[in-house]
């Protein structure tokens, strides 16, 4: 008896939601596939937009991690074999996925001991929308930056809306609200040491180990980077 009760009084209930809000349910149930659309419209509409906005973020964290490898690099190469001169104003970075070479030179660069060269140093050698990285002399040092043609996160096209040459300060440049940075990112280098020193040893032995750990983790992570990031540098 006392189920019976209950059956009934949850069948009143029923009958009594159907009778005053009915209309929703024949609503949802009429309408749900659009309402469905919507939504997962919205959503989609939403992910487009963080991306696109968050895109130069991504952008600029890519520039400044590409900066600091190829410092790196340049900086074991430098230690190894020391870098003795640099040919041109703007160099493209396109030799540290050397293994071998003959002679002096590799790339811009003339080498004291070419013999100590432990390439390659990288598996490939980063590019930005399919430019080269630039070892560049300017008035205030040796850096190294995104090449010519690159359209920075900031809109702003290097060689074109700004030039860095031999009188340029690029420090300057690389500062809060200059050309060469964006939010807090930073898209040049100065290399620190001393090109046409000749003391092979200038860096300690912990130093290079560091760089040598560096490199790796970074080689080792290439296959699995590469493809992920690609369409964003060349965008």
């Amino acid at each position: 008896m006392i189920v019976k009760s209950i059956k009934e009084t949850l069948n009143n209930i029923d009958k009594k939601f159907d009778t005053k809000f009915g209309f929703v349910k024949n609503f949802f149930k009429r309408y749900f596939p659009v309402i469905s659309t919507l939504f997962l419209s919205l959503i989609v509409t939403v992910f487009v937009i963080r991306v696109f906005y968050s895109r130069p973020r991504i952008v600029a964290a890519i520039i400044e991690d590409d900066i600091k490898l190829i410092t790196l690099a340049l900086e074991k190469i430098d230690a190894r074999c020391n870098i003795l001169t640099i040919e041109d104003t703007h160099n493209e970075i396109d030799f540290l996925n050397t293994k071998s070479f003959s002679g002096s030179q590799v790339g811009p660069i003339s080498l004291a001991y070419p013999k100590k060269w432990e390439g390659p140093y990288l598996r490939i050698s980063p590019t930005l929308q399919e430019k080269f990285y630039e070892i560049v002399k300017a008035k205030d040092g040796v850096f190294v930056m995104p090449g010519r043609g690159v359209r920075l996160p900031n809109g702003l096209v290097v060689g074109k809306d700004f030039n860095v040459d031999r009188e340029a300060e690029v420090l300057k440049l690389a500062g809060k609200g200059g050309p060469l940075s964006y939010e807090d990112k930073k898209f040049a280098s100065k290399l620190i040491f001393k090109i046409g020193d000749w003391d092979s040893w200038h860096l300690k032995e912990e130093t290079v180990k560091d760089i040598n750990r560096m490199l790796k983790e970074f080689n080792e992570a290439m296959p699995f980077t590469c493809n992920d990031i690609d369409d964003v540098r060349q965008a």
